[in-house]
């Protein structure tokens, strides 16, 4: 076979442009969007305007400086996660799973397409917020600010930002309701504070790196409190918070192909 010839299936490309026009069509879509970009832009220049550049030995990576663009990505990183519970937990709110699967009856190809569109979405609000925060740090016309630490913030804020939308994606599959999705998010984003002090009573801090929300801080605030056990070095909170998402979307997959539609 000529692979200059291969062709997407007709209902990958099917199954794929419903869920992505599902955003597409979706003027809240939009307007997330630009409330993240703007949120970011906003707290960025006052990142920039109030904060100070990076100190020697200092706990942050960007200075204070960065602030705003940390707080910008903590808050993207959430909408991406709703957003994701969202966008499976209708299915079960609308009860239009059945249908859903009568138009795509290959469940690996519906969740396929449906993890797929929420990533995409996912990190396209991470790069909104890169751009708007970018942007509001420049505005600030401070300089001093080092760009290798801000080009690895800016693409480690994206990479959690997607992460988080595979992660609510899954548990909206999970859960079947997005109200117990987000009460299972907001319940986690609480605890994991207590367990990081439960590790550390216990004589065994590192053990919170392994956890999502220590891997998300280290992610979001590149280089920031270097000596903190709780945190893991940056490509290690990497992997660790892309295996969180990979494991709870593999977990969920699999709950999609087995379970019953009106179980």
């Amino acid at each position: 076979m000529n692979p200059m010839n291969l062709t997407v299936p007709a209902e990958v490309t099917r199954a794929g442009l419903a869920e992505f026009r599902g955003y597409t069509t979706l003027r809240s879509t939009w307007n997330v969007l630009a409330a993240c970009a703007v949120f970011a832009l906003v707290t960025g220049i006052a990142g920039s305007t109030f904060g100070n550049k990076p100190q020697e030995h200092g706990k942050w990576g960007l200075g204070t400086y960065g602030l705003g663009l940390y707080a910008a990505f903590v808050v993207t990183a959430v909408v991406a996660a709703v957003a994701g519970l969202r966008a499976t937990s209708r299915w079960y709110r609308d009860d239009s799973l059945a249908l859903a699967v009568l138009f795509t009856p290959d469940r690996d190809l519906l969740a396929g397409a449906k993890f797929g569109a929420v990533a995409v979405f996912s990190l396209l609000l991470g790069v909104v917020t890169a751009v708007g925060g970018t942007i509001g740090l420049l505005a600030g016309g401070r300089s001093g600010l080092p760009v290798g630490v801000l080009v690895e913030n800016l693409c480690s804020g994206v990479l959690a930002a997607g992460c988080w939308g595979v992660i609510g994606a899954s548990l909206g599959i999970i859960l079947r309701a997005f109200g117990s999705g987000l009460v299972a998010l907001v319940g986690w984003l609480v605890a994991e504070p207590v367990l990081w002090a439960v590790f550390g009573g216990a004589g065994m801090p590192g053990t919170a790196v392994l956890l999502p929300g220590s891997a998300s801080i280290r992610l979001i605030s590149v280089d920031s409190f270097p000596n903190a056990s709780a945190l893991a070095p940056t490509p290690a909170a990497a992997i660790v918070l892309l295996l969180w998402a990979a494991g709870l979307g593999a977990g969920a997959w699999w709950l999609l192909r087995t379970r019953d539609i009106d179980a």
